[in-house]
């Protein structure tokens, strides 16, 4: 059962709640001892002061069911194990099993590998049987796929806020790309400069997004920092 201010440990009986918060404080030290964590590294990674993290072990205080839900997925558990006192420390995979940034910048840079595989495949192909002049096009349009499969992977693991600085090179890029086809191919080229106006809106839109987004982290950085107090409180 939950008081006003929405905690996760508080029942109807003292002695349950006295009971339940001993079982949360106990399963949030095994779990980061597990993780072979300290109370500092714990407080960075999920951005709460290690003073907090020293009452809810102790069991002076308890998270609020937000804060329990933030410690419950960065252990990949459920808001019930955390209040469980049968949870069986033994049987969950440690938190630092995650693939490491190293093996996602190699994943990447492979992924960005193939698609050079294909304009390299592509140029000699059309250089050696087609006889073509403009082989060299494969590697200009390799460019912005490149920057397709950086946007994709970055967006699962890597710094999001980077995502912006991909679009606006895929933007750029891809009407380079573009532009250099259409010159390949075509007689009329007068006015084919005039293709990378419709980047403009394209990177002001990039830029109002990345800066909405912006706000949108500092607040809730703001909430968060306010829940905090409130849990020292």
């Amino acid at each position: 059962m939950l008081d006003k201010r929405g905690k996760v440990c508080y029942n109807s009986s003292m002695n349950d709640y006295n009971n339940t918060n001993e079982v949360v404080s106990a399963n949030l030290v095994k779990l980061r001892k597990k993780n072979k964590l300290t109370q500092a590294e714990l407080a960075e990674r999920i951005h709460y002061s290690d003073k907090s993290i020293s009452k809810w072990e102790k069991g002076e205080s308890c998270p609020s069911i937000a804060v329990a839900l933030e410690i419950a997925s960065f252990y990949g558990l459920t808001l019930n194990d955390l209040v469980d006192e049968n949870l069986e420390i033994d049987d969950i995979p440690s938190a630092q099993n995650k693939p490491h940034n190293y093996s996602y910048l190699v994943i990447t840079l492979l992924a960005c590998s193939v698609v050079w595989l294909v304009a390299t495949i592509a140029f000699i192909y059309v250089t050696l049987f087609l006889q073509g002049a403009g082989a060299w096009i494969s590697f200009v349009c390799a460019v912005p796929v490149t920057c397709i499969v950086l946007l994709i992977f970055n967006s699962l693991w890597g710094n999001k806020r980077l995502n912006y600085l991909i679009i606006s090179i895929f933007t750029w890029t891809l009407l380079t790309s573009i532009f250099l086809v259409i010159l390949l191919v075509s007689q009329y080229t007068d006015l084919l400069w005039t293709i990378f106006i419709l980047g403009i809106p394209i990177q002001v839109s990039t830029i109002l997004w990345s800066q909405l987004k912006r706000h949108e982290i500092a607040a809730r950085r703001r909430e968060k920092k306010e829940r905090n107090v409130a849990d020292n409180n």
